[in-house]
């Protein structure tokens, strides 16, 4: 079981450095610097802070119950 664990590990580790390298020339190519950033363009990371967050914490457990837990123990 652990040799299926480590090729797993070994295939997500591939795949994400190959998206980093893979995706370095064009953020380097984009010329676009933090200090270029304006204030405005900050408030986006609330909303999806603010979205991630629902997600994780709302929707994930309340989608579980109805499709899983719900239907693993119905009432009597």
């Amino acid at each position: 079981m652990k040799q299926v664990w480590a090729k797993a590990g070994a295939s997500v580790t591939v795949v994400l450095t190959m998206l980093v390298v893979a995706a370095s020339p064009a953020g380097a190519s984009t010329g676009a610097t933090v200090a270029d950033a304006q204030p405005w363009h900050y408030w986006i990371a609330f909303v999806l802070l603010l979205s991630i967050l629902g997600i994780v914490f709302i929707a994930l457990p309340v989608g579980y119950y109805l499709r899983v837990w719900r239907l693993k123990h119905p009432r009597r």
